[in-house]
């Protein structure tokens, strides 16, 4: 049997279809980019300004979310006295409105049934399970508050918008018939593709008439001219707990471990916890993601940042972190795996140094003190790094409201050659002589002690072959105390 090769000729065959098939070689057409007064400019202001008519607005069902910048999802539930009414659409909000006059008295007697999803302004949708996740999610969305949305200017829809690939030379023209629609044409595209409006078209204006535009310069005036003209609605309404929500931010810092051997101090938290003064006796957890923090850095100003949330107002009257695990590492490269009593269970116990008070709308910065010479007691000789055989982990930590504390910072020297001074000891006694705090001076020779209550104190600054100093400081809240030393040879 005779095979023959067929191939080339098969594949010049399917060559000449491919050639007069039509529609497979694609043209390009010349194309005629916009003026300047046509052009949406990638990132230019009137591209933002459009985004911000563009985006969803939420406050027309503030009586349900009590948020301009969020939407309720039908149908959902809400209670007005204990009496459960089912809203299913928006057309049926002024009814429940007539309701919830007529009914209550008081804004907390309204409770929103959860879970609700609810739609943002980037027209994102997100399931909330309870009233603190939407209070959180809600934050900021008031008259002048953090949502961009421009109100006053209102697209009249349908809309042409052609789109300019200077890459390509190709334009095509999009039919636009919504809001949500000119949101992700306009946040989609990418940057070098241009934007223009087949003009004129037609924006209802701050007066509630319509107004035909000719170009770009006619629209950037509307908008500027109706930007803060009118009310866009974005007051709260007050219903739910009726308590706005306040900022807490917690920060952690290390009075520093006087062993040289120390290479580092590992922490793992998985929780941090937090009780207020009256209410529910339960935690509540600020956070509950995994921390691995190395303290043994955190000397001299430098903080780790635990959390940054959002919770209701109230006087906290303290915090737990749930710990674990710890590790210490030496610098001859052994380890030690330590237990960490109940610190895994209840958590570790942190005192506040005076009353918390959370405030709505307000923020407050909360710096955790982590003793870490306190908290790791080595076993065996701690004068002798090879006599060290271990350590116990007893975790000290303090709160302190930076409001309500000042900060004491400066550099140690050597008075005969002005050289700065690594590992001076600076010790803060009270005025009744009782130790307050400490660290040690780094390379540069610098220091700090951060948190310090407002009082008089006395620093002690010492180190082997110098003469101890002594000076008496006065720390005034929210202010930087700056206590620079010169040390003379013994």
């Amino acid at each position: 049997m005779t095979i023959k090769n067929t191939k080339p000729q098969f594949v010049f065959f399917l060559l000449m279809v491919w050639l007069t098939l039509p529609g497979c070689i694609e043209t390009y057409e010349e194309v005629n980019y916009p003026a300047d007064s046509e052009a949406i400019r990638y990132g230019s202001e009137l591209e933002e300004q459009l985004i911000s008519i563009s985006l969803k607005d939420g406050s027309y069902d503030n009586i349900l979310d009590d948020a301009s910048c969020l939407t309720v999802v039908y149908p959902v539930e809400a209670k007005l006295n204990g009496e459960t009414f089912r809203i299913n659409t928006v057309g049926e909000l002024p009814a429940f409105e007539e309701e919830y006059r007529a009914k209550i008295s008081n804004r907390d007697q309204f409770e929103l049934v959860f879970p609700v999803t609810v739609v943002n302004e980037s027209y994102q949708a997100t399931e909330l399970i309870n009233q603190l996740e939407l209070d959180q999610l809600a934050f900021g969305c008031v008259e002048g508050g953090s949502d961009q949305d421009i109100e006053c200017v209102d697209m009249i829809y349908p809309i042409n918008v052609s789109v300019y690939d200077p890459i390509y030379q190709k334009a095509t023209i999009q039919g636009v018939t919504s809001d949500e629609e000119f949101y992700y044409l306009l946040t989609n595209r990418i940057d070098g593709d241009i934007v223009g409006f087949d003009f004129p078209i037609t924006v209802l204006n701050s007066s509630g008439v319509n107004e035909s535009i000719a170009d770009n310069d006619a629209l950037a005036n509307v908008i500027l001219a109706d930007l803060n003209s009118c009310d866009e609605g974005d007051e709260k309404f007050g219903l739910g707990t009726g308590s706005e929500l306040g900022k807490l931010k917690l920060f952690m810092t290390d009075a520093p471990y006087p062993i040289d051997s120390i290479e580092s101090a590992y922490v793992r938290i998985t929780e941090i916890l937090m009780k207020y003064e009256s209410g529910d006796a339960r935690d509540f957890v600020l956070t509950d993601s995994i921390m691995v923090i190395n303290i043994f850095e955190l000397r001299n100003g430098v903080t780790e940042t635990l959390t940054d949330t959002l919770i209701n107002p109230g006087t906290v009257s303290g915090f737990s972190l749930i710990i674990d695990s710890a590790v210490i590492n030496l610098k001859d490269g052994r380890a030690f795996d330590l237990k960490v009593p109940s610190g895994a269970q209840s958590g570790v116990k942190v005192k506040l140094s005076s009353d918390l008070e959370i405030i709505a709308d307000e923020e407050v910065n909360v710096l955790l003190d982590f003793d870490l010479s306190k908290s790791f007691v080595p076993k065996g000789n701690d004068n002798n790094p090879n006599g060290i055989n271990g350590f116990n982990f007893k975790p000290v930590l303090r709160a302190i409201n930076l409001a309500e504390a000042g900060l004491i910072t400066g550099q140690i020297f050597d008075a005969s050659d002005n050289q700065t001074i690594e590992g001076v000891t600076i010790t803060l006694n009270d005025s009744d002589g009782e130790f307050y705090a400490s660290t040690f001076s780094e390379v540069s020779g610098s220091y700090a002690l951060m948190g310090i209550d407002p009082g008089t104190y006395t620093l002690v600054i010492e180190k082997e072959g110098y003469i101890l100093q002594e000076q008496s400081v006065t720390i005034i809240a929210q202010e930087t105390l700056t206590a620079d030393f010169e040390l003379v040879i013994d």
